[in-house]
């Protein structure tokens, strides 16, 4: 299956590498290279995320970094919605994907 990127999750990992890059420049690299790890691995079985909190939307956990990955399954593919910290109350509105 295809992994596609919402705009609004490429301004998420951005955000996130900027984040952490303020204080460490490699483990920015790494965190942002688990979440892409984490969504590829994701066209090979899509439903490996739980249901998400938002209605139609599934989130990967990542074991090793304080990351959700939520995203939509399509006919086509996956369609990544948002990288988020779970500390953050996200629930956001994507009923436009």
């Amino acid at each position: 299956m295809r992994i596609e990127w919402s705009v609004e999750a490429g301004h998420d990992l951005r955000d996130v590498h900027a984040s952490i890059a303020q204080d460490n420049m490699p483990a920015a690299a790494r965190v942002v290279r688990a979440i892409h790890e984490g969504a590829q691995a994701l066209s090979a079985n899509p439903l490996m995320g739980r249901m998400g909190g938002v209605a139609g939307t599934r989130e990967l956990v990542l074991s090793r970094y304080p990351y959700l990955v939520v995203y939509r399954v399509k006919k086509n593919g996956v369609r990544v919605l948002a990288v988020v910290h779970t500390s953050r109350h996200w629930q956001m509105d994507f009923s436009r994907e």
